[in-house]
């Protein structure tokens, strides 16, 4: 019922999308027909508060992606990169090294604490090098939408911080597999149940051929000759 509802959601066409706005090709980003597609379907989950999982390798636009469709919906992004030894106060708040302060230290609020309580989009890149307790925390964050674990600096909010409702998860993975394989966990089903997956493929010889070429007309490059040489090398390589 619930899918049933946000695709009856996406498909009213009452809402015009200009992706092909100046601000955003001035990004550099080429529009090939796989990539509009990835873009209106964030667009969309991001939209109606549904957290997402951009799967694919490396260079295939998920950050890119995530960068444009938030300044499409005029929505502030906080990103951070995890990694095995990220810890739950790096996301949450910690404290650090104030000159200015004379304890000489201070409280700092983490990202996603932020994100969580001001309603910011927070993209988590690398989120399945992420330890089990990081990926714990983040789990009972989405499922009891609040945060009751005690917050370094924060004794008094145990248990009382509510996830602000235009709150927005973005998270990205490469694959456990080729060249990543037994390099990153597998994250479980009962986690990655909490987001919808959009997946992102590595580009085929044609789609780099076109962002090429597009790239060229761009800058103003009119050997495609040399372009095409390049992408079969890249391809090759």
């Amino acid at each position: 019922q619930f899918l049933s509802l946000i695709t009856s959601t996406f498909n009213k066409e009452s809402k015009h999308i200009d992706f092909h706005s100046d601000e955003i090709e001035q990004q550099n980003f080429i529009f090939t027909d796989g990539a509009l597609k990835r873009l209106r379907t964030l667009y969309d989950y991001i939209d109606f508060g549904v957290a997402v999982l951009l799967e694919g390798p490396t260079g295939t636009s998920k950050t890119l992606s995530s960068e444009i469709v938030c300044k499409l919906l005029k929505r502030e992004l906080i990103r951070f990169n995890l990694s095995a030894e990220t810890k739950i106060p790096d996301l949450l708040g910690r404290y650090i090294g104030d000159e200015k302060s004379w304890a000489g230290i201070s409280h700092q609020d983490g990202p996603f604490y932020i994100a969580f309580t001001e309603g910011k989009v927070l993209l988590l890149d690398e989120i399945n090098l992420a330890s089990p307790s990081v990926l714990q925390c983040i789990e009972e964050a989405l499922d009891s939408k609040v945060l009751n674990i005690d917050i370094p600096g924060k004794p008094l909010q145990k248990g009382e911080v509510k996830m602000h409702p235009d709150f927005r998860l973005i998270a990205t993975q490469n694959p456990n597999k080729g060249s990543y394989a037994n390099k990153r966990q597998e994250l479980g089903l009962k986690f990655s149940s909490k987001f919808q997956i959009i997946n992102f493929p590595a580009f085929s010889i044609d789609e780099l051929r076109l962002i090429g070429r597009g790239l060229a007309k761009r800058f103003g490059y009119q050997d495609l000759d040399v372009i095409d040489e390049l992408v079969q090398f890249h391809k090759n390589w």
